[in-house]
């Protein structure tokens, strides 16, 4: 029995043992740890291992979404990196790693390289670009921007620094073609379009030689496109083909009614300070300020055969006391027709008159002239030319005189201010004829375009 009390006692106390091992062991808390290959910290959700302490190759959080890299792990901010072969600091747009923080080995930030073989070549070298409008390939010098070697040529530009474009807007014209260049005798920059040379284009060494042929009198340093009109000196002085001034700009209309004082500015038409139509109660119209500057005084007038203005339309010199030239009418005024407006085109002379040209001082005459010509032209007549102020010249009548006013009505004339050097066109609409008339005409003409 006492052997059997002992053993009693003796399991008792294993049995405390035993429980009070596994009581300790049951006291520890368990939690999730996740797998994490790449050791940044943080495992991968789906691969767990329970236990009291992390174990080795695991991390207590998850949330790693590329394992394999230790660069990228939740709440990151995520750069792409870019491989750099050529060590240039710019890598290669389709060779990429995601990363966090640090660029992987052999990786950079900069992306871009358009050749990662060459590190002489990547976003970060300009190419000068030369302007070159005409796409011949040859830039102006000093018209350049500056562009990535990896970035598209710009649109008419080159590259090309071998040389450069002296006229940009004309692909003909550039250093590796054939030019002509024009003698500049006067040295005004401005060459003879008679003389000239040929060489390369674009070329500085041609001495006493330039690249247009632009001047109307190369004997003559102020005469060129530049230099400005001088009035009533005859001469083209800036090359225009017009040896003066043309008035082009808006159409007005000047009326003088009939039996109105003639001499007050309201009835008069003053073009220049040389030059103020009107017309007396019968005759002619007439310039009054150059009997003004003249004379100091108006044209004198009796009647319509009795008068200055008699004398100087009609080259007649019993009309007139005075002492002067005379001139055909209208003093220091020249006229022209200048095409078939309001003609009879039945009549063959008008598809054969040689019609003039504002600027061009050909073709204009005097105003018995012109009125003659039109008179003419509406009697059926082929004009031949002109004789004098006073006669032109017909098929059949070598000294035509006669003048019908209102035939001048409704025609295109061209109008030369010979002293200002100005020229108009002007268009009668009416013309009472007759001492019931009054002296009565209407016209409207082109102004000054400024």
């Amino acid at each position: 029995m006492k052997t059997s009390n002992f053993l009693n006692k003796l399991m008792f106390l294993g049995l405390v043992t035993f429980s009070m091992s596994c009581s300790k062991d049951d006291g520890c808390t368990q939690q999730t740890f996740y797998l994490d290959n790449d050791k940044d910290g943080f495992g991968q959700t789906t691969k767990t291992k329970m236990a009291c302490e992390k174990p080795a190759g695991y991390a207590e959080k998850s949330g790693d979404t590329d394992d394999g890299n230790t660069l990228d792990f939740p709440g990151c901010n995520e750069i792409t990196f870019y491989f750099d072969k050529d060590d240039d600091g710019y890598g290669n747009p389709n060779a990429t790693e995601i990363g966090c923080i640090d660029a992987p080995d052999g990786f950079v930030a900069q992306g871009g390289d358009c050749d990662d073989e060459d590190d002489q070549i990547n976003p970060g070298v300009k190419i000068t670009y030369y302007e070159d409008m005409d796409e011949d390939g040859f830039g102006v010098e000093d018209k350049t921007i500056q562009v990535s070697i990896c970035d598209p040529a710009p649109e008419k530009y080159t590259d090309r620094d071998t040389g450069f474009d002296c006229d940009d807007n004309n692909k003909d014209v550039n250093p590796d073609s054939p030019f002509r260049y024009y003698e500049d005798a006067d040295g005004d920059g401005y060459g003879n379009p008679i003389i000239s040379i040929q060489a390369l284009g674009c070329r500085d060494d041609v001495v006493g030689y330039v690249v247009n042929a632009d001047d109307c009198d190369d004997t003559d340093p102020n005469i060129n496109p530049e230099s400005d009109e001088i009035a009533g000196d005859g001469i083209d002085n800036n090359c225009d083909d017009i040896s003066g001034f043309i008035w082009d700009g808006p159409t007005i209309e000047f009326n003088k009614a009939a039996n109105v004082d003639w001499t007050l500015a309201e009835n008069q038409d003053e073009l220049t300070k040389k030059v103020t139509f009107t017309r007396q109660n019968t005759g002619p119209m007439y310039n009054f300020e150059w009997w003004q500057t003249e004379f100091k005084a108006d044209a004198v007038h009796v009647n319509s055969s009795d008068s200055d203005l008699h004398a100087d339309f009609w080259d007649n010199e019993n009309s007139t006391d005075r002492d002067f030239k005379f001139s055909g009418g209208t003093k220091g005024v020249r006229w022209a027709l200048l095409d078939s407006t309001g003609g009879d085109l039945t009549n063959e002379g008008w598809a054969t008159y040689p019609y003039a040209t504002l600027g061009n001082p050909e073709g204009f005459y005097s105003f018995h002239n012109v009125v003659s010509i039109i008179t003419a032209l509406e009697d059926g007549f082929v004009v031949d030319g002109v004789v004098d102020d006073f006669n032109i010249s017909l098929s059949g009548f070598p000294d035509f005189d006669d003048v019908d006013y209102e035939d001048l009505i409704g025609k295109k004339l061209g109008v030369w201010l010979v002293e200002d050097d100005i020229y108009l066109t002007l268009t009668f609409t009416e013309w009472a004829s007759g001492q019931q008339g009054g002296g009565a005409f209407t016209y409207t003409r082109s102004t000054p375009n400024n």
